[in-house]
């Protein structure tokens, strides 16, 4: 997310405090507002806005349907700097872990230095290298996390999908979706006070003898402060003129597939162009997952429930952060012309995962899986176990040390399965397929509906 001024001026503070959306100033660079702030613009009473088109249109590059809301009371706590310790600390980090990062970035030797706090924060989790000799928990308080934030990584409810991945892999990825979330905020807050000086502005000027200040918000009842600000809702990945908002789900099309994937909103970056293309970058894996090799890759599914878990997680652990729900429908055809090449759990899928998640060139007998003009679409079952676990089985362990407790299956119920799109070119193409048959169910932040405090 791109950088802005999101400082508030004295000015600034006196509206939101009148105006109930900065409730109380803190001490700690804190300041205590109003968890309406989380929610996204559009989703109050689960009615839509004025700004989006109210039913789905064939010039749409996407639609969008909001989770109804109850009544949104509550507060949340929010450092007043994004470059700050009270920035470090709302991110995970123990306030001495918090004090000593902020140090050493204010310190930096190189003032043109490209590095940012969040890659001083991600920087942390170099302290836990051997991690695959320590307990979870012992790994993250070594990279200075607190209890809060291990609390909820750990959630037991996801212990599969966490599996998926290293420890340090999760605890970078929640320290970047907390910092993007942050950033978001503040550019709201900033936006509300903006938006409310010059709306007051503009009546006292017009009615000089009659003004009296009015309040814009009030916290009660259905209404949320990003619902007040015209154009506030036009945010960097939700375009106005590229998309609709509907108030049901897409029915399935004829003579199409149906995929899912789950993803925090701050993640998916400007995923719509000025010309209502497709850019989905932010569902890129580069290279090393189970069965991409070196070339990147799109990975979906096609079970709601997998997706669902996934999204679940995030929420989970990243309290402040708005979660999509990502559903495209992709012609047979489209997917009928790709080379294809499917791999379920057997001794070849043990093998293949195991050379692509070590990066290692698998035998020829594979070669159509990942060469040169090889496979453009891969499907097959889900590895759980991250790339630390399965790369340090040895070569000649790996049919025995990988078992079927090696695949992801939610809840005991299923095997998970996953589609990958192989390759910039495919990629493109399965852009500009899905363009407009591509729905978001938006959830907004799980704490905005419960009393928080710190993530």
């Amino acid at each position: 997310m791109d950088s802005l001024d999101t400082s508030l001026t004295a000015e600034d503070e006196n509206f939101l405090a009148e105006d109930r959306i900065v409730v109380q100033k803190l001490s700690g660079g804190k300041r205590k507002v109003s968890a309406s702030l989380l929610i996204p613009p559009s989703s109050h009473a689960g009615s839509l806005s004025s700004n989006y088109s109210s039913s789905s249109s064939s010039s749409a590059t996407a639609s969008f349907r909001f989770q109804p809301l109850a009544a949104v009371n509550n507060t949340i706590i929010l450092p007043d700097h994004s470059e700050s310790v009270a920035a470090i600390d709302f991110c995970g980090f123990t306030l001495d872990a918090a004090q000593q990062i902020y140090s050493r970035f204010v310190s930096r030797t190189d003032p043109n230095s490209p590095d940012e706090l969040l890659d001083y924060m991600k920087s942390e989790t170099n302290r836990a290298k051997d991690e695959d000799e320590l307990l979870p928990r012992v790994a993250m308080s070594k990279m200075g996390l607190g209890q809060a934030i291990q609390d909820r990584i750990m959630d037991d409810r996801f212990e599969q999908i966490r599996q998926t991945q290293s420890i340090t892999a999760w605890v970078r990825n929640t320290i970047e979706v907390n910092y993007e979330t942050l950033l978001l905020l503040q550019q709201r807050l900033k936006a509300v006070a903006v938006y409310t000086h010059a709306k007051k502005k503009r009546k006292s000027v017009q009615h000089p003898e009659t003004f009296q200040p009015e309040t814009v918000w009030q916290p009660s009842g259905t209404a949320t402060v990003t619902s007040y600000i015209p154009g506030l809702s036009a945010c960097h990945n939700r375009p106005e003129a590229h998309v609709s908002a509907v108030a049901v789900r897409p029915v399935d099309r004829p003579d199409h597939y149906t995929l899912y994937r789950g993803k925090a909103a701050v993640e998916m970056g400007d995923w719509i162009s000025s010309d209502g293309s497709l850019q989905l970058e932010g569902l890129r894996t580069y290279a090393r997952g189970d069965f991409n090799l070196n070339n990147p890759a799109y990975y979906w599914t096609l079970e709601l429930e997998t997706a669902e878990r996934y999204c679940n997680y995030t929420a989970t652990r990243c309290p402040y952060s708005e979660i999509w729900l990502l559903q495209v429908q992709v012609k047979k055809t489209f997917v009928d012309s790709l080379r294809s090449k499917d791999l379920w759990y057997s001794n070849e899928w043990k093998e293949f995962v195991w050379h692509c998640r070590k990066g290692l060139q698998p035998p020829p007998r594979y070669d159509d899986f990942w060469k040169t003009n090889g496979a453009e679409l891969m499907k097959g079952h889900v590895c759980q176990n991250s790339s630390r676990i399965i790369t340090n089985i040895k070569k000649e362990d790996v049919q025995t040390a990988i078992s079927e407790a090696n695949v992801l299956s939610p809840n005991n119920q299923f095997k998970a399965t996953q589609w990958c799109f192989l390759g910039i070119e495919v990629m493109s193409r399965f852009d500009a397929e899905v363009k407009g048959k591509i729905h978001v169910e938006i959830r907004p932040p799980p704490d905005s509906e419960t009393a928080v405090g710190k993530p």
